[in-house]
């Protein structure tokens, strides 16, 4: 079993670490399937998000199989101009083993988008809390600033709209993504330092459940 975090999408860690997504991404799968890796834990939570791309990028190593969905998403800037982006095609590299994804309440934007696609493409086991952004698109991006004129607080509305095609996997309206199985921490689990979200996927494991 192999566990990768990915805590953020932050464009100013990319450019201290000089990571270039597609890079990163092909060597991790390369590696996970040298060393035949039948099953991956996807770390998410606290992932609030940042550079579209490091959800977009990891899709061509996780689709299952050829699938009917009509796009990967569609973009409507604030002028009306809409934008669809194609599907991927799967990788040489793509995983085609078990993967969990863990999530919590501040798993969202390009966290919680990538959440959506291990999920519609990749058949992934989601386990944690509702995560933020809505599970049919969101509004992202760069913003416009405005301030008001009696507080004079500064407020910033981001410039696009990105919405994704009907789901049959999760039907909800103005939901986050639900997990397929929730956790929920008491005190004592916090005192104990627990990991409910990895116990769930070892107790998983053990049962072969889906």
């Amino acid at each position: 079993m192999a566990h990768l975090v990915l805590p953020s999408f932050d464009r100013q860690l990319m450019e201290k670490h000089k990571i270039k997504v597609k890079s990163f991404y092909k060597d991790i799968f390369n590696q996970l399937k040298t060393n035949d890796i039948k099953t991956l834990v996807l770390d998410l939570r606290d992932n609030t998000g940042g550079r579209n791309e490091f959800a977009e990028d990891m899709v061509p190593f996780i689709l299952k199989s050829e699938n009917d969905t009509p796009y990967l998403k569609k973009t409507i800037s604030w002028e009306g101009k809409e934008k669809i982006y194609d599907m991927p095609k799967a990788s040489k590299d793509v995983f085609s083993g078990k993967i969990f994804v863990l999530v919590n309440g501040r798993t969202y934007s390009a966290g919680s988008m990538l959440t959506r696609y291990l999920r519609e493409f990749a058949q992934a086991t989601v386990i944690g809390e509702e995560t933020g952004t809505r599970y049919e698109g969101f509004a992202a991006g760069s913003k416009q600033f405005v301030t008001l004129s009696n507080s004079q607080l500064r407020i910033g509305i981001p410039r696009y709209h990105i919405t994704f095609p009907p789901s049959e996997k999760q039907t909800t309206s103005n939901r986050g993504l639900i997990p397929d199985y929730t956790v929920e921490y008491k005190i004592e689990d916090l005192i104990k330092e627990r990991d409910l979200h990895l116990e769930k996927v070892h107790e998983l494991i053990d049962s072969n459940a889906p």
